[in-house]
């Protein structure tokens, strides 16, 4: 739990430069290490980068695992001329050194906080509630994308949405979905 929590940035100071968003995020691991994550960081000063992700599997495989989605996503967000190419730059990286066959589902994006505009990449991910127009929260419409670090040259769809003042976007792993009642 500390060396995972150690590994991602501080959820209650997320963007807490940008006034134009807030954002937080929680981590809180069930009875061991595992392969969730979220990662969160400003690309520049208008476009701001948000992931998400779920690794197969549980223990210090997932978690290593996990660890390298997170460094090899942020290496590829540097070096990638576009958004776009970033998940199947990292997915071609980790395919060839897979021997545990592990993957991740992974949901991430790239806001730009001056026009709204969100461009988001969903890689087998469980799809994000969202909440426009200060409409109730549905579950988004997201492209059928393949999990990463299976299959060599996958194509993962990219999609957008425009984002006003007030809208929300809530994004999870499938521990919400397994979590069960203490009853």
């Amino acid at each position: 739990g500390k060396i995972q929590s150690g590994l991602v940035p501080d959820g209650t100071k997320l963007f807490a430069d940008y006034s134009e968003v807030e954002a937080f995020a929680l981590i809180n691991q069930a009875r061991n290490v595992g392969g969730d994550f979220y990662d969160a960081i400003a690309l520049d000063e208008h476009n701001l980068y948000f992931a998400v992700g779920d690794v197969s599997g549980k223990g210090m495989a997932a978690a290593l695992f996990m660890m390298r989605i997170l460094t090899s996503m942020r290496l590829f967000l540097g070096t990638c001329p576009e958004f776009k190419y970033v998940l199947p730059a990292v997915n071609n990286w980790l395919v060839p050194n897979n021997e545990d066959m592990m993957f991740v589902s992974v949901f991430a994006g790239v806001l730009n906080i001056r026009s709204g505009r969100l461009e988001y990449i969903s890689a087998g991910h469980n799809p994000p509630f969202i909440s426009l127009n200060g409409r109730p929260f549905e579950s988004m419409d997201l492209p059928k994308g393949p999990l990463v670090g299976i299959l060599q040259d996958a194509t993962f769809p990219v999609s957008y949405v425009k984002l006003q003042p007030g809208d929300s976007l809530l994004l999870y792993t499938d521990g919400i979905t397994e979590a069960k009642g203490s009853a």
